[in-house]
């Protein structure tokens, strides 16, 4: 089981180490979720380069940050933080 810290739930999400500020966060899983809906409603227009950017953005993140967060699980074995 991962660690999740949540210290301040309004602001931070903190997984291990790694803290991300959740407007932002937030904001961009909306953006997603906007371009997701465009998508699943059959848009006549097709995807706009725009919205291929920030899905590719936002893919390379998410991998980042589970990248990140199985070197810090790793690190948190034994951790009593951690369980």
């Amino acid at each position: 089981m991962p660690c999740l810290h949540t210290n301040d739930p309004l602001t931070r999400i903190s997984i291990h180490t790694l803290s991300v500020d959740r407007r932002a966060f937030i904001e961009k899983l909306n953006e997603v979720r906007r371009i997701r809906n465009d998508i699943m409603h059959f848009s006549p227009d097709g995807v706009a380069d725009e919205d291929l950017t920030t899905l590719r953005r936002f893919s390379q993140f998410l991998q980042r940050l589970r990248e990140l967060e199985r070197q810090a699980g790793a690190e948190c074995e034994g951790d009593a933080e951690c369980e």
